[in-house]
Order: C-alpha cells, then structure tokens, then sequence
C-alpha cells in the first residue's frame, strides 16, 4: 500500500486517497497467558509479538465519518509448554497461536471508534484446531466530555463463523482512565488503570455466563532518544489482578477464582 501524491479532485471525492500506511509493532513479555479469563499458559515467560497495519483510504475534516481505514492485524504467543511431537523444532513446538485480523476500522465524530473484522485462529504446534470468527469493537475516546476524568470506555463482540459445539459468542467492556506524570518532560509517563470484564454465552463458558474480571495499572513512556524517522518508541510495563468466574478458574486454575498478570512490553508507531 502506498500514498497517493495530492492531486486537484472535485468536491464529492477529495476526500478518498490510496491507502496511506501507518503501522503498530509490539513485543510483550509475560509470566502468563490468559485468554478471555482462561489460563491458557501459567508457566512464562511468554512472547508475544503483535503487528498492526492501517491503510487509511478516506478522511474529512467534517460530518459523522471522519476516516476510513483497511486494518491487518497479526498476534502470536509463543510459550515454553509446547505440543510435543507436533512439530519438528524447538520454535515450532513453542509457537502456540497465531491469530490474523482483516477488516476495517472507521473514526466517527465525538472520537467514537469502530473496527469490524474477520479473526481467525491458528495454533501451529497443532495444540487446537483452527477456527473462523467475526469481531466488532468499539472505543470512545471521551476525554472532549470528561477532560482529566475521560474513561476510554471500550466494547468487544465475537461470534464464531464456524459449525463448531464448543464455540460461542463473547462480549468483553472495559475502561482505561489515565494521567500523564511530567508531562512538559522530554520522558513523560503515562499511568492507566484498566478494568476489564469478559461474558460469554453458554457455549463460550460452559453453560455460565460470566468469565472474568481485572484490574490493574499499565505505566508506558517514550524512548525519546530514538530519531523521528525510525517510528514513535515506548516502553510498558503492567500489573493485573483477575477475579476468574467459575468455568475458568476449575479448567485451568485448580478451582482458584484470583490470579494475576505481570507483563513488560516495547512498541513502536511508524
């Protein structure tokens, strides 16, 4: 994808470009892997890089659609505790999960944010079979109504596209209130204190409906030192307490409802 230079365009279409690249790329660290309030891997560390890649195609200045973008989205886990004899090298058996986002994403006025997308669910080890599903989220940045008490409320739907007796449908909401600590610094700090809570439906928990909560604080702050040119650098680090419904807590936490998430992270913005 590339940009388009700025040429001379009627009213109706001035507004619509060839897709214009932005990027996201992260790497994470953790001591567990917990998925939808599953603990899917609680021995780490736990590697998981992630790519996101924007092409914006429509932006304006004004009216209720303010950009248009294609989105792909890439996350892997790869985690100590392989599938054994599935696969042929020490990378292979660690490498547990792809998972790939196509889809769109759309910025509407009052900073309501929409992104719908095809997921699909790949474990190259072989420890599950691969599975389709469609994703809607929806993210307010409502720091125009609140100012320094802005919430950043957020909203997940996924519903599975496969025939599959073990799928189901999950609903995630969340906040993420946050500060900035010297602010006017060249290394200003960022503390945010999110909370999240994921539900699902009977397949999703086994005939319950509630999967987990959390809470917990994320501290990020720039590597100012890194050139312009080479992309907006950060570091990350984050605490997180779960309170597990009972579903996940007896299939992967010998019947304990609390757990907790210790995860460092560097990303960067291109």
């Amino acid at each position: 994808m590339f940009a388009a230079p700025a040429e001379a365009q009627d009213a109706a279409s001035r507004s619509l470009t060839w897709p214009r690249p932005t990027a996201y790329a992260e790497v994470a660290v953790s001591d567990k892997y917990i998925y939808r309030g599953y603990i899917v891997e609680d021995h780490g560390p736990v590697v998981q890089p992630y790519v996101e890649v924007f092409g914006e195609i429509y932006s304006s200045e004004s009216g209720w659609l303010q950009s248009a973008s294609l989105r792909l989205a890439v996350f892997n886990s790869f985690q100590p505790n392989g599938a054994e004899g599935r696969a042929d090298s020490e990378l292979m058996r660690a490498w547990y999960e792809t998972q790939i986002e196509a889809g769109m994403a759309f910025i509407l006025a009052k900073g309501l944010s929409v992104t719908a997308s095809y997921l699909r669910f790949d474990s190259p080890n072989g420890a599950y079979g691969g599975s389709n599903a469609f994703t809607l989220a929806l993210q307010l940045d409502d720091e125009w109504l609140l100012g320094a008490c802005a919430l950043n409320p957020r909203a997940l739907w996924t519903a599975p596209l496969d025939d599959n007796a073990e799928a189901g449908h999950y609903f995630e909401v969340g906040v993420a209130p946050k500060t900035s600590l010297a602010s006017r610094s060249r290394y200003p700090v960022t503390v945010a204190l999110p909370v999240n809570a994921g539900f699902g439906d009977r397949q999703q928990y086994v005939g319950r409906r509630f999967g987990f909560v959390s809470a917990g604080v994320k501290v990020s702050a720039p590597l100012a030192f890194v050139s312009e040119p080479y992309g907006k650098w950060q570091v990350n680090g984050s605490a997180e307490i779960f309170y597990l419904g009972d579903t996940p807590a007896e299939f992967t936490n010998g019947g304990d409802h609390l757990t907790s998430l210790f995860s460092g992270s560097i990303s960067a913005e291109f």
